[in-house]
């Protein structure tokens, strides 16, 4: 997929076309295919991955692999022509540092996604272990659905964004980079019996449910984030949301 946000050498190199097996064909979502309380239309990208683990002979000859065999061979070269002259990694090796992609694989169906920069946090979820998440995104595993939608919740609301600003570092354009400040935040741990998580379940699910039903209007994922918060307020659900997640901080700090 080709973007005007490429640098270069990267923008300048051609497409790389060819066949490939179509289970190493996966979902990718990044931080351009989130919204708040809505995932947008993930990116595909050939993955040496087979049965959740990491297959490492892809230019072994005698592999019966043959169409990603080819594939990463071709991208392997074009990776070593490119890549920076400080760098010693294979493409490979980059591709998995520090485990990035291979802590991914064979864990919680459910996973909280958040953005790592931005003017205001965007969070959302997946309930699917084969997405695989780029590292423009921060990603915790939580036990289910509701767990999941408690932490959207939190993250989503705008009480969260303007206190995680005053931990943030001040760049040219403002604060800018999340990270893992928010778990800095007194956040409680989800309990199914408490009332006001519940309710901050129930809440998500609300808006979950209004940024569904909003379209995919335009390629730029700015203009839907923002309409998909405009849109969460005049359905007043953001003042509820925001109120809640409020006294949840309230209480927490007691």
């Amino acid at each position: 997929m080709r973007t005007r946000l490429e640098k270069e050498p990267w923008k300048s190199i051609s497409d790389l076309n060819g066949v490939v097996e179509k289970r190493f064909v996966y979902n990718v979502h990044l931080g351009s295919t989130i919204a708040p309380f809505k995932l947008l239309k993930p990116w595909k990208a050939v993955l040496p991955i087979d049965n959740d683990d990491i297959v490492y002979d892809l230019l072994d000859e005698n592999s019966e692999i043959s169409g990603i065999g080819s594939w990463w061979q071709h991208a392997s070269d074009i990776w070593e022509m490119n890549k920076k002259k400080s760098s010693k990694l294979s493409l490979m090796e980059n591709l998995d540092y520090q485990g990035k992609l291979s802590k991914q694989l064979g864990g919680s169906t459910y996973r909280v996604l958040y953005t790592a920069s931005g003017s205001n946090i965007a969070a959302t979820y997946v309930d699917d272990s084969k997405f695989i998440i780029d590292h423009s995104l921060y990603w915790i595993s939580v036990r289910n659905r509701d767990e999941a939608r408690y932490l959207c919740a939190i993250l989503n609301a705008p009480i969260t964004n303007t206190i995680v600003k005053e931990y943030q570092a001040i760049g040219l354009f403002g604060p800018r980079h999340f990270h893992t400040i928010p778990w800095r935040l007194n956040i409680p741990l989800f309990d199914p019996k408490n009332k006001l998580h519940q309710e901050l379940v129930d809440i998500s699910k609300d808006c979950e449910h209004c940024a569904a039903n909003f379209p995919e209007f335009s390629t730029n994922f700015k203009k839907i984030r923002q309409s998909v918060r405009n849109e969460l307020y005049k359905n007043n659900l953001l003042k509820k949301l925001n109120e809640t997640v409020s006294l949840l901080y309230s209480i927490s700090q007691e």
